[in-house]
C-alpha cells in the first residue's frame, strides 16, 4: 500500500472546496486507498489553519465538526516523531522542514502538496516523490 503525506494546504482545500482533487485525495485517504503518514507538527498546524478566522468564516465549521475532523484524520493513519533534521535552505522556507523530515522518517512513497514556490519544485526528497493533488489521483489504484 502506498505511504502518502498530505501537506497542510492539501487538507484545508479539501476542507474548503468539496469535489477538489485535494478533496478526492482525503476521499481515497479515507477510503483506505493509501495509507497517511502524520506528524504532531502538521497536525498542529492543520488545527491552527482550521481556527483562523478567515479559514473558519469560508469553511463554516462548527468547534465539534473541527475536532471530528481532527480525530478522524489519524485515526487510518500513522504518526511519526517528525523529529528528523531538514536543513531550512532544502525547501526554503522553514515551515516546509516538517513535511521533508516527516518523509525521511515514514519512507514515504508521495507527499502531497500545491506548494509550488518551495515543495513542488524539489520534485523529490529522498525516495519521496512530491506531487500536486491531481498527480497523485492519477497513480492510486
Amino acid at each position: 500500500m502506498l505511504t502518502a503525506i498530505l501537506d497542510t494546504n492539501v487538507l484545508i482545500r479539501a476542507a474548503l472546496r468539496p469535489g477538489s482533487p485535494s478533496a478526492r485525495v482525503v476521499d481515497a485517504y479515507l477510503d483506505g486507498t493509501f495509507r497517511l503518514a502524520l506528524s504532531q507538527a502538521v497536525l498542529q498546524e492543520l488545527l491552527t489553519v482550521l481556527l483562523l478566522p478567515d479559514i473558519r468564516e469560508f469553511h463554516g465549521w462548527s468547534d465539534d465538526k473541527i475536532l471530528q475532523f481532527m480525530l478522524n484524520l489519524p485515526a487510518g493513519g500513522v504518526l511519526y516523531p517528525g523529529e528528523t533534521r531538514v536543513p531550512a535552505d532544502v525547501p526554503r522556507d522553514i515551515s516546509d522542514v516538517k513535511f521533508l523530515s516527516l518523509a525521511h522518517e515514514a519512507n514515504a512513497d508521495y507527499l502531497v502538496t500545491k506548494d509550488g514556490r518551495h515543495l513542488l519544485r524539489l520534485k523529490k526528497y529522498g525516495r519521496t516523490k512530491i506531487v500536486t493533488p491531481t498527480q497523485f489521483l492519477k497513480v492510486l489504484p
